[in-house]
Parts: C-alpha cells; structure tokens; sequence
C-alpha cells in the first residue's frame, strides 16, 4: 500500500481566461476545480497508475467535503482527521494568449494542538511494515503544512513511521524540508531553487547539482531526486547518478507535475525497478500532467506512450 500525507489540502480553482488584464474586468472562458495538495496529487496519479492508494491528513468544512467524496469517486482511500477551519481553495489564473499562470493560494487552517494529536494517532494505527513483504509499505509526506503544526512537524512524523519500518517520502520546501532531513527520510524531491536553498548558494551546472545530492545522501537520505524543470530530472543514490530527460510534450500547465513526478517515481519503487526505470516512471509521469490543465494527472495511456521517450544519461 501506498499511503500519502497531506497536511494543508486545497480545493484548486483553474480559471481559464482569453488573456489577464489586471486592474480590469476579466471574464473567465473555462473553470476547472481539483481536489488537491500535493500529497493528494500524488494518490491521484498513483491511481491512474493502478496502485493502490490511500490519502490522510487535515479536512474540514464544505471544501473538505468536497474533495472526500471526489477522492471516494476516483476510488481513492481515505483517512482524514476533521478540523474546526475550512480546507482553503486555491486560484491558478490561466492567460490562454501568453499560457502564463497567476497562483493565488490561501493559507489554510489553524491546526488546533488536539487534531494535531488525533493525526499523530491515525497515523501510529498504520502499524507497521515489513521489509521482508514483497511490495513494501511506503508513506508520502508532501507540502508545506498550514498555521498551528511544529516546525520539525515531519521530523516528528518521518521519525514515527520508520520506527514502525515503513519506507518514507519527503517532497517539501524551506524550513520544513531543512528539518525534514535530520529524520533521514528515504527519499526526497526537491526543486533546483528549493536545493539551492538547502545547501546555502545558487547551483549554476549539472556537477554542482550532483554535489549538492550528495551532500544530502551523507545526512542519510538514500535517494535524492531533483526535478529541473523542462531538463528533466536527476535521480542521486549512493551508488548511481542519472539524469533522465523528458519527451516533447504540448505544455499546458506546469501545476501539479512534481507531484506526479513523485508519484512515477514511488511507483518505481513499490514496483522494485532499477534507478533507470524509476526515472523513466517519474519523468513520465510528470510530462504527462504537463499536458492537462489544472492538476489534473496525465492519463495511464499517455504515460505509458512517454515512457520510451525518455532518455536516461549516466550523470557521474
């Protein structure tokens, strides 16, 4: 089973619109609502993998309603601590004429200290996982979390799922992600900025990005995947590097495709594939999501139709 945390979910609002004019009336051509947040981008890709997927985290109000009974449609699990506040939804203004996106994204709820501790027990009720099962249990923490969480809030929670032996994922930024990786998670997924952020200075070469993954691995990490954008992805253990390169693909919104690059990659994992095929997986993925709007997840077809199409270079 692959289970995926979302601490700050969001009901994401595409507007599609002719072309942005600010400070004038715009009328909006298309809207297209997603349930969303990162982690919960990654149940729906996994999903449209055929894995099977369960979603936690934080709900609350109409909008986490919502977003329930649309996971529950698309034969998602879920479990889900109620809060007091209301699930934030997020804007993505779409100009169709420049094919930039405006994100206006809410902060979210305050997280009371009592839901805090009821997510700390869900999550203590997993159990625990085997490393001798033939597919591993793996758990997914994703996004930055809302008002009211500790800063070490996922080196509290990485440290708790690996006592029990499950196989964790970190894919966060800032401080959190800082934090995040003195729990040793076994996987994390950083941007370029996000990386340079991590070591402290701006990662100009493809060498100096390797050099900052491997300035991770000896915290602990066992594979550092860095997402670069429409340069692919390079995918850091301690024995291999590579670089995987996407296809060409028409790009219609960049929303939600590190999440799916995430999702591919996980996938590659709980299906014991070699690094390559891992990449080839990630990077599949996340081009295929580059072709829909919103967040919505690139289907299994063309996911599968990418997946030749990458290339994979030895990167050391």
């Amino acid at each position: 089973m692959i289970y995926t945390v979302t601490l700050n979910p969001a009901v994401d609002r595409t507007l599609l619109l002719p072309s942005l004019r600010p400070g004038e009336l715009n009328r909006v051509r298309q809207r297209i609502d997603n349930a969303s947040g990162k982690g919960i981008n990654v149940s729906l890709t996994l999903r449209e993998l055929g894995a099977e997927t369960t979603a936690l985290g934080f709900l609350g109000g109409d909008s986490g309603r919502w977003i329930k009974a649309v996971l529950a449609a698309k034969g998602i699990g879920g479990a889900w601590v109620e809060v007091q506040e209301e699930t934030r939804m997020n804007i993505k203004v779409r100009d169709l004429q420049s094919g930039e996106t405006t994100e206006l994204n809410e902060p979210g709820p305050q997280i009371t200290s009592d839901e805090w501790a009821q997510l700390v027990e869900l999550l203590q009720s997993l159990g625990t996982s085997s490393v001798e099962k033939k597919q591993r249990d793996i758990i997914v923490f994703a996004g930055n979390p809302p008002r009211g969480l500790p800063k070490d809030v996922y080196v509290q929670l990485i440290s708790l799922m690996k006592e029990r032996g499950w196989y964790t994922v970190l894919d966060t930024s800032g401080d959190y992600l800082a934090e995040g990786i003195k729990a040793a998670p076994d996987v994390i997924k950083p941007n370029l900025e996000e990386l340079s952020d991590l070591v402290g200075h701006r990662l100009e070469t493809l060498e100096e990005v390797e050099g900052a993954a491997r300035e991770i691995l000896n915290e602990g990490v066992s594979l550092v995947v860095v997402s670069l954008g429409s340069q692919g992805a390079l995918y850091c253990q301690a024995t291999e590097s590579l670089l995987a390169r996407p296809p060409a693909v028409t790009v219609r919104s960049t929303v939600g495709c590190g999440d799916a690059l995430v999702a591919g990659t996980v996938y590659g994992i709980w299906q014991g594939y070699s690094l390559a095929d891992v990449a080839r997986w990630g990077t599949a993925c996340g081009s295929a999501t580059a072709t829909t709007e919103g967040t919505e997840p690139g289907s299994r077809d063309l996911i599968e139709e990418l997946l030749p199409q990458v290339e994979i270079e030895g990167a050391n």
